[in-house]
C-alpha cells in the first residue's frame, strides 16, 4: 500500500527531524535560522514526495538538502550585512551570567575554531560529532567518497586542535 504524500512526509519528519535540526543548529548563525531552514528542508521533501510518491528520501537526502539550504541562507545573510553595513550600530552584548560561564566559553571557542575551517571540512566534522554519522553517510551528504570523507575529518580535527591550542 502506497502512503499519501502527507503520510510519507510525516513518517520522514518524525524519523529525522531531530538529526536535521541538530545539524542545522551547529552550522547556523542562530537557533531561529536553524528552525527556519529545517522548515525549508521539509517543504522541499514534501515537494519531492508530491512529484514522485515512490521516491525514497532518507537522512542523507535531508542532510544534503539542509546543507545546501544553509549555504543559501548564509549567502543571503552576507548580502544583507553588506547592504546595511554602517547603517545600524552593533548591539552591545550582555555579560554572561556566572552559571555555565566556562561551558559557554568552551562552546564559543569551539564554534570560533570551527568557523576557521573550510565549509566542507566543518560540515563533515559537525555531521560526524553532532549527529554521530559514519563517514559513508557523511560522504553521501557532502558528495565525497567514504575514504576522502574520513581523511577530511581527520585533517579537519588536527587543524581544529591547532586553532584551539593557539587560542590558549
Amino acid at each position: 500500500m502506497t502512503l499519501t504524500p502527507a503520510a510519507s512526509l510525516e513518517r520522514l519528519y518524525l524519523a529525522h527531524r531531530g538529526s536535521v535540526v541538530r545539524y542545522l543548529r551547529s552550522i547556523s548563525s542562530s537557533e531561529d535560522e536553524a528552525f527556519d531552514t529545517a522548515g525549508l528542508v521539509f517543504e522541499r521533501a514534501f515537494a519531492a514526495i508530491c512529484r514522485d510518491p515512490e521516491v525514497e528520501l532518507g537522512l542523507a537526502w535531508l542532510l544534503r538538502t539542509a546543507r545546501n539550504a544553509a549555504i543559501d541562507q548564509g549567502r543571503r545573510r552576507k548580502v544583507r550585512q553588506v547592504a546595511v553595513a554602517g547603517l545600524v550600530p552593533a548591539a552591545a552584548t550582555e555579560p554572561s551570567p556566572e552559571a555555565g560561564y566556562l561551558e559557554r566559553e568552551r562552546a564559543h571557542a569551539i564554534r570560533a575554531a570551527l568557523a576557521t575551517l573550510p565549509d566542507l571540512t566543518r560540515d563533515a566534522i559537525v555531521l560526524r560529532y553532532a549527529l554521530g554519522l559514519p563517514a559513508r553517510v557523511i560522504g553521501e551528504v557532502i558528495g565525497r567518497r567514504e575514504d576522502a570523507t574520513q581523511k577530511l575529518i581527520t585533517r579537519g580535527l588536527a587543524r581544529l586542535r591547532e586553532v584551539l591550542d593557539e587560542q590558549h
